[in-house]
């Protein structure tokens, strides 16, 4: 699983809208659904943003061998 559907995993669990992540971070609806869907290339800077609002912990992502 890629860390766009693990955040997209992590949105639907928790009941969060797409709104609300476009809000708190100044993005379009468009671009937070394409970043979910894995349809637009996450950068490092989305993904620290995505982790900020959601509060989650970026290091909880690191692939382990």
């Amino acid at each position: 699983m890629n860390i766009n559907m693990k955040i997209a995993q992590i949105v639907t669990e928790r009941g969060i809208k797409q709104t609300y992540i476009a809000e708190k971070t100044g993005w379009s609806n468009d671009k937070v659904s394409k970043l979910l869907r894995g349809a637009l290339k996450m950068t490092a800077e989305d993904f620290l943003t995505l982790c900020a609002v959601l509060d989650l912990n970026p290091s909880d992502f690191r692939a382990t061998a």
